[in-house]
């Protein structure tokens, strides 16, 4: 398998930064797993105390794939904040949604859904 170049992700990430407004390209550039985690928290506890609690562990199996997924990256590329882009809209989304119950638990469900749903690199960690 032939290694992603840095030009290819720096288009790819051209063609993001051009979407947004400057702001939220600032903020999804330096966000980590450990923010989307302290967010999830922070609104499980807010749920609790309106007692409308969301299944918040439904985030785990993308967190853990995408955790696997970063040493993967890391191998295959040199643009080492590659998943900030991943983390920033995530935890926009999470922000956004956790207002309306229905969308949040949509937005749970998909998250939900894509971890279960690809398959786990670490199997093929010898090959890296």
């Amino acid at each position: 398998m032939d290694a992603i170049s840095a030009d290819t992700v720096a288009a790819v990430l051209a063609g993001f930064h051009q979407s947004l407004i400057e702001r939220q390209f600032q903020d999804f550039q330096s966000t980590t797993v450990d923010d989307v985690c302290h967010t999830a928290i922070r609104i499980q506890n807010e749920h609790a105390e309106t007692k409308s609690l969301m299944d918040m562990t439904r985030l785990a199996p993308f967190l853990e794939f995408m955790e696997e997924f970063q040493t993967v990256i890391g191998v295959f590329t040199d643009a080492p904040n590659i998943l900030a882009f991943i983390w920033g809209p995530m935890n926009f989304l999470l922000l956004a949604a956790e207002s309306w119950a229905e969308s949040f638990d949509v937005v749970l469900y998909s998250y939900s859904e894509l971890g279960r749903s690809i398959p786990r690199l670490s199997p093929y960690s010898l090959l890296w």
